[in-house]
């Protein structure tokens, strides 16, 4: 069984190193490897490696933050934490956030292939110093560990009671333990020292009075919930410090059992990620402040094009029709003008659509004047213009049912023109466009079919704003809001717009429900 390996460290000697260790053994395959945390979770998911060695101090994102990620993401995928600083603290905090195994770099070479043969055998694998610190920390004071982790390692000599009581009462990670009634009965003196409280006051539900009351009731659910169903649990919330200010922990708890393998209660640790947590809602907040902007810029285009333009268009179109109208006996004003017509009528169908992007987008949706129409004889309409401009090609037309109803017909006309040419110019080459009307009492569909299918990674997002863009845009390679649009007035009616392309067959399905003039006029 081959073992694949992700390797993350910003130092490149030493990813050189740890490849030169890992192609010495056996079945093992390295996938990639990362010089910092973000780029480690990328690599993370795309690979799904069976083993990550992870560094923890790293630009960007750190090896701590980068665990947390990749093992909510990809919880098979194992962790071992591989760093210079061999302290029990990290390696305590390591083993909570959910990393398998902690080796120290400098016994690497010896550690690392280990942990390859305890990863073959499906287990974990934890150094010494890791053991110490995943052996739930302290059994003087009724803490033991769990045959189900299947953690491999020894130490030699063993840690007395004493020295283990010593790690966890001193340890710089905050430390705390519940038993069978969830009631916490034990804090080390690191989180005694944050919170400025005694053990008396803090034991039983007292620890509860420093957590932030926006994250109370969210808090104290979330950690009985994963208590009753005796599985780990991660959370963060504000606890109150002892000079009064709030602070973010990340709080991680696990359930223990007692030496005959029967459930004890919980064990959890805490570490504070406030200055990580403000750097986030600052960046939040920065982004939060650019999308307004953003918005705001967007509006600003949108008037100018509404009005500033739309104006001074209206202008040329009759300066325009005027000239037809000149007498020209060699027709080169007419010709002209005509041309400009239609330069005019282009630049009035993007301003038309731009503003329809925004009402979509501020949630006003496309304006409908409902009119009582004929599918059948707008379909036929469209067919034949497009005939006219697509010669050498041939469109059929199917109706199977009764087109009439209640529409705006301009708006329809718009979506079933934009798929049918669509249809027409992104179709294979000299093939067939069919186009179908069915019906019943409730709806009418009109279905586009063509030769060719979309590219699979264009589907998925085929009817979002400026993603079809040059492969599937409406009225030549222009903005790719016609798909965008058409789905907007299908929805505008209460209807729908659908694709599927597949088998070199593209079908694009319009669903509008019937609303007969006699419905209409009752409404």
């Amino acid at each position: 069984m081959i073992t694949t390996v992700l390797i993350v460290d910003d130092n490149r000697n030493v990813r050189d190193a740890w490849k030169h260790l890992l192609r010495r053994i056996p079945n093992v395959e390295i996938v990639g490897e990362a010089s910092d945390g973000e780029e480690a979770v990328t690599l993370a998911l795309r690979h799904r490696p069976g083993l990550i060695l992870m560094d923890i101090s790293m630009p960007r994102v750190d090896g701590f933050e980068a665990t947390k990620r990749i093992r909510s993401a990809a919880p098979d995928t194992r962790i071992i934490v591989v760093t210079a600083d061999a302290d029990a603290s990290l390696a305590a905090a390591a083993i909570q956030i959910g990393a398998h195994g902690f080796v120290s770099k400098a016994a690497a070479s010896t550690e690392i292939p280990q942990a390859m043969d305890a990863l073959a055998r499906g287990e974990a694998f934890v150094s010494p110093l890791a053991q110490q610190a995943s052996d739930h920390l302290l059994r003087g004071s009724g803490f033991s560990t769990s045959p189900r982790y299947g953690i491999v390692g020894s130490m030699s000599p063993p840690l007395t009671s004493s020295e283990y009581r010593l790690l966890v009462q001193h340890s710089p990670v905050m430390i705390w333990r519940s038993g069978l009634d969830a009631l916490c009965d034990y804090f080390n003196e690191t989180w005694l020292a944050f919170t400025g409280r005694t053990m008396e006051q803090e034991i039983g539900n007292g620890w509860a009075e420093g957590v932030h009351p926006d994250d109370f009731d969210r808090c104290v659910a979330h950690y009985l919930d994963y208590f009753h169903r005796r599985e780990p649990f991660e959370m963060e919330y504000r606890l109150r410090r002892h000079d009064g200010e709030y602070r973010w922990i990340f709080d991680r708890g696990t359930p223990f059992s007692d030496d005959a393998g029967v459930f004890a209660g919980y064990i959890g640790s805490c570490v504070d990620v406030d200055e990580r947590r403000k750097a986030q809602d600052a960046q939040q907040q920065h982004n939060q402040e650019q999308l307004a902007l953003a918005q705001d810029f967007e509006k600003w285009i949108l008037a100018i094009v509404s009005h500033d333009i739309r104006d001074p268009l209206g202008t040329i179109l009759f300066a325009a029709r005027r000239l037809q109208d000149v007498a020209d006996a060699t027709g080169v004003a007419k010709k002209h003008a005509d041309i400009v017509e239609r330069g005019v009528r282009r630049i009035q169908d993007i301003v038309g659509d731009l503003l329809d992007l925004a009402r979509e987008r501020e949630g006003a949706g496309i304006p409908i004047d409902r009119k009582p129409t004929d599918l059948s004889a707008v379909c036929r309409q469209i067919i034949d213009d497009l005939e006219a401009i697509a010669r050498g090609r041939t469109i059929t037309f199917d109706c199977d049912g009764d087109g009439t109803g209640a529409w705006d017909e301009h708006r329809v006309v718009q979506a079933i023109s934009n798929l049918a040419s669509n249809a027409v110019r992104h179709g294979t080459p000299g093939s067939a466009v069919r186009v179908r009307l069915t019906g019943d009492g409730q709806q009418v569909a009109v279905e586009i079919r063509n030769r060719g299918t979309i590219p699979s990674e264009l589907l998925p997002r085929i009817f979002e704003p400026f993603r079809s863009g040059r492969h599937y845009a409406s009225r030549g390679d222009g903005l790719g809001l016609g798909l965008f649009i058409a789905k907007a007035i299908a929805r505008a009616h209460g209807g729908g717009l659908e694709v599927n392309s597949e088998n070199d067959e593209t079908m694009f399905r319009l669903v509008l429900p019937r609303q007969t003039p006699t419905s209409l006029a009752d409404v």
